[in-house]
């Protein structure tokens, strides 16, 4: 099964690797359907990646799959075992390596057959054929030309015109020279008279004739002759003209370089003779200072070295117990909130701002933590729609009891079937609002839960918006109730 795993090597671009095994599920985030990477775990069971999902101030998260507020918790359990699931290199058709995800960012760092990008010329090429590129094939690399000792891009190989090189003469008379000196030659060369002028563009008749017949009856073939070897010659001007112009502008680049270096060069020279006055100055205090440290060494003062690298491990201890201290916190949270005896007083805090929040459709509905009806028992938690749900949406609080799935769930009785009984209450308690129900042996919502929830069942019509007035709302807050008639 080949995942997505650059998050979790913290890589720029996308890469991908087969897992040895098969990967469970839980282990992949809902949100963007890659390995989880710093995994964060709901009270409502889900898992998602620390920066797929969105955390709010009153230090709870938006489930992106319930749509809910939740409390949450770094599951750094489901991290060490991601850690621990093995992969096959990412190049296996040529690499044989295999491990564990822990151990794939140091091996990609080796491995030959890794996808690396040229420095010069930014084209991927296999690590192991990145010299042998860099040498023969880089469109931006140089070679030294053998016989003019010049830097010329390897592109520019095909039309490189090297002074230097040795060439044949073309009139036939054997003698070899250097370009440069071709001109020189055909002045001079014994075989010019025997041959025509335009063999050395091309003409390859022999004069078994007079000169006169062939120079007139070759016209054409002389003229179009002429016409490449010039479209020739003008293309080489052209990059000649080229180069001129580019040793030019290095040329000036080069200069204005050197006048910046001149400063930078007289700017270090003043530099130099400021700090010589102030290493004299410090010279009576270093000695000073090190008659000092030979004293303290002495009397058997421990080096600063030691201090601080004790000090190192001290920080890293206390950084690791408040990232743990953390940990407990969020965790102590959710059980400070979770009842083992089917009784739950739930206290919904920021009232305005939740409700609001409910209107605008950003967090339509909060979760309660999960709650127990004995140490062992049914696994539950209450759904809270402020702006209303079904029927009541826009006029009503609404209000749902959802079964959850437990370690425990096999010892049960289904279908569920104790009576709910839910209450808002009041500042004074003859005004609470109650509703009770019985479940229904037959709703799905009541069976034994094969998913992390089932589906939610409750009073749509629990409280009209427009009751709920200063008589239920204490300190910007609101306290709802439930009770498992056990």
């Amino acid at each position: 099964m080949a995942v997505d795993i650059s998050k979790n090597l913290n890589l720029e671009e996308s890469l991908k690797a087969n897992s040895v095994g098969v990967i469970d599920e839980k282990y992949i985030c809902k949100v963007c359907n890659k390995l989880l990477c710093d995994a964060v775990q709901t009270g409502c069971g889900e898992r998602f990646c620390k920066t797929c999902v969105q955390f709010l101030s009153s230090g709870t998260l938006f489930c992106p799959v319930e749509k809910v507020e939740c409390p949450f918790f770094y599951d750094k359990f489901a991290i060490k075992e991601i850690l621990a699931l093995e992969f096959y290199c990412p190049y296996f058709e040529n690499c044989l390596w295999k491990g564990p995800l822990s151990k794939l960012k140091v091996h990609l760092v080796v491995c030959e057959y890794a996808i690396q990008k040229c420095e010069k010329c930014g084209e991927g090429i296999i690590r192991k054929n990145l010299d042998e590129h860099s040498l023969t094939n880089c469109s931006n690399s140089f070679f030294i030309c053998i016989y003019c000792n010049e830097n010329v891009l390897v592109k520019d190989k095909q039309i490189h015109i090297c002074l230097k090189s040795p060439v044949k003469c073309k009139l036939g008379c054997g003698s070899t020279f250097l370009y440069e000196e071709l001109v020189t030659h055909i002045e001079i060369c014994s075989n010019l008279e025997k041959n025509c002028i335009y063999r050395l563009i091309g003409c390859k008749s022999d004069l078994t004739s007079s000169v006169e017949d062939h120079y007139r009856l070759q016209i054409s073939s002389h003229n179009n002759l002429l016409m490449c070897f010039i479209k020739k010659m003008s293309l080489i001007q052209m990059t000649l003209k080229n180069e001129v112009s580019k040793l030019s502008n290095e040329n000036l680049e080069l200069r204005q370089q050197l006048e910046s270096v001149k400063k930078y060069d007289q700017e270090i020279t003043d530099l130099k003779k400021t700090v010589q006055i102030q290493v004299d100055e410090s010279a009576s205090i270093f000695q000073a200072l090190s008659l000092q440290v030979n004293d303290l060494k002495e009397t058997n003062f421990k080096p600063v070295d030691d201090f601080s690298k004790k000090l190192s491990v001290i920080e890293r201890s206390q950084e690791k117990l408040n990232e743990t201290y953390s940990d407990l916190q969020l965790s102590q949270q959710i059980l400070e909130n979770t009842s083992y005896d089917g009784h739950l007083l739930w206290k919904i805090s920021s009232y305005k701002q939740r409700s609001m929040a409910a209107m605008s459709g950003t967090i339509p509905a909060l979760h309660s933590a999960p709650c127990y009806t004995s140490r062992f028992g049914y696994k539950y938690c209450l759904r809270l729609y402020l702006n209303g749900d079904g029927a009541g949406k826009g006029s009503y609080i609404s209000l749902f009891f959802v079964l959850m799935k437990s370690d425990y769930d096999s010892l049960h009785k289904w279908p569920f079937q104790n009576k709910v009984t839910f209450r808002l209450r009041a500042k004074n308690p003859e005004y609470d609002i109650v509703e009770s129900f019985t479940p229904d042996k037959n709703s799905s919502s009541f069976i034994k839960p094969v998913r992390e929830m089932n589906i939610a069942a409750g009073v749509p019509l629990f409280a009209k918006k427009s009751d709920i007035n200063e008589n239920f709302i204490l300190d910007d807050a609101i306290f709802i109730e439930s009770k498992i008639h056990l």
